[in-house]
């Protein structure tokens, strides 16, 4: 909803389907490895490499 409400208080252009689909492929990914809390004191390296993983097989499908 933010990547359709927001795009024409962007200062040039915008993709919204390319930002859509990003916001849903980060949204998929954090289905899979749970979310990290900004303030919940884990390990960005581990959240990182868990995302990277879950992201792979995504990515791979969209190329």
């Amino acid at each position: 909803m933010y990547a359709l409400i927001l795009n024409e208080h962007a200062s040039g252009a915008v993709d919204s389907n390319r930002v859509i689909r990003m916001l849903l492929l980060h949204d998929i990914v954090e289905i899979d490895v749970g979310d990290f809390p900004i303030h919940g004191g884990s390990s960005s390296q581990l959240q990182a490499q868990l995302e990277a993983e879950a992201a792979q097989p995504l990515w791979l499908r969209c190329q």
